[in-house]
């Protein structure tokens, strides 16, 4: 039999119990065991992959397309082309039907559509999943995680595709460093687009979850974003406030003048000014879905290598610049749940979208 009895005696070398009193509450037992948190060490930037070239393939529909699924077609129409390929294609905006961006893969053909697909001529640089697997942690404690999200992995997945997400990156995580692994519980409180980067903070107890919902619900979370954005931004700082809603002929969200949606609203400062580039600050104050997306393409000024909201013609040119959506989550504040001391977490800006700015910095682009 095991021999137990230096566990609790610190005259025995063992570790000294915890002791609850009848009346301890609970948050005072769950704060006296939160460890310091822990360090992630130094972070170690990943270098960007080049975005290849942009082909432009037009497809006329026929008869025998007719009926067909439109990811179907395209795989058919063009064999460089797998089937989950042309479904990304679609996903990330890159596929137009008569002049209007389709983003359903299972999207009906008719007989005489015009379908245009823009590709990369090189595949295997198509935007996906970047190969590496580890998770840089901005800050963890007993209770709360926040890690770095990189541009190209999903938050979270569908039952079809992308086994590899953020969420399983986070669960396999919290399942190594828990003693009952598969009872650990992991809870997302905020999404990111897949192809923008920066902080996603994670609930590991029920209980954080609500308290946390609670902040995003009451918008007293901190949160800033940077973003590269077409043209000069005349105005130091500016604010949109419109309403947000689906528009299921585009197949995107629109911003609705008659008060249709729901209240966005976003508030902006330029943190730098190139000649034809604004480098620009973007601060929430709700949480819509696309919300600073839509916010600055209603302002003529799309963030660079936007697939939704940009303008299609200059998006060769954007991912010459940067190879995917210029947006990054830079700060994250909130309430801690338990201590109730506020933590700020700041995510580097990543190389990619850096060496973009140094680039237009260097070029002498920049402007008053």
């Amino acid at each position: 039999m095991r021999d137990r009895s230096g566990q609790g005696n610190p005259a025995r070398g063992g570790r000294p119990p915890f002791r609850r009193g009848p009346h301890t509450p609970r948050e005072k037992i769950e704060r006296e065991r939160l460890p310091a948190p822990r360090d992630p060490g130094p972070f170690v930037p990943v270098a960007p992959r080049p975005f290849p070239a942009i082909e432009k393939t037009t497809i006329l529909a026929t008869r025998d397309d007719a009926g067909r699924r439109l990811d179907v077609v395209v795989n058919e129409k063009i064999a460089a082309i797998s089937r989950r390929i042309a479904k990304d294609l679609i996903a990330i905006g890159a596929v137009w039907v008569n002049d209007v961006r389709v983003k359903t893969a299972s999207r009906i053909v008719a007989a005489g559509d015009v379908v245009v697909v823009h590709r990369p001529t090189d595949l295997s640089a198509m935007p996906g999943a970047p190969p590496e697997t580890r998770l840089v942690v901005l800050h963890e404690d007993e209770t709360i995680l926040v890690v770095d999200k990189p541009a190209g992995l999903p938050v979270q997945g569908t039952p079809s595709q992308d086994v590899d997400t953020l969420s399983e990156r986070v669960r396999r995580h919290v399942g190594s460093s828990s003693r009952s692994p598969h009872r650990s519980y992991v809870g997302l409180m905020h999404r990111l687009d897949r192809f923008a980067s920066g902080a996603v903070v994670f609930s590991k107890s029920r209980r954080v979850n609500r308290d946390l919902a609670r902040q995003f619900s009451e918008h007293t979370i901190r949160r800033e974003y940077l973003a590269l954005v077409r043209g000069i931004v005349r105005e130091d700082a500016f604010e949109k406030r419109t309403h947000i809603r689906w528009d299921p002929r585009t197949g995107s969200r629109v911003s609705d003048e008659s008060g249709e949606g729901q209240l966005a609203i976003t508030r902006f400062r330029v943190e730098e000014r190139f000649e034809r580039h604004t480098w620009i600050r973007a601060l929430p104050l709700t949480g819509r879905t696309h919300q600073i997306r839509l916010h600055l393409s209603d302002a003529s000024h799309p963030i660079v290598s936007d697939p939704v909201y940009g303008d299609p013609e200059g998006i060769d040119e954007d991912h010459l610049l940067v190879p995917r959506l210029a947006l990054h989550a830079h700060i994250l504040g909130f309430v801690h749940p338990l201590t109730r001391r506020t933590v700020l977490v700041t995510s580097p800006v990543p190389p990619d979208v850096a060496d973009a700015v140094s680039r237009l910095r260097s070029s002498g682009e920049r402007t008053e």
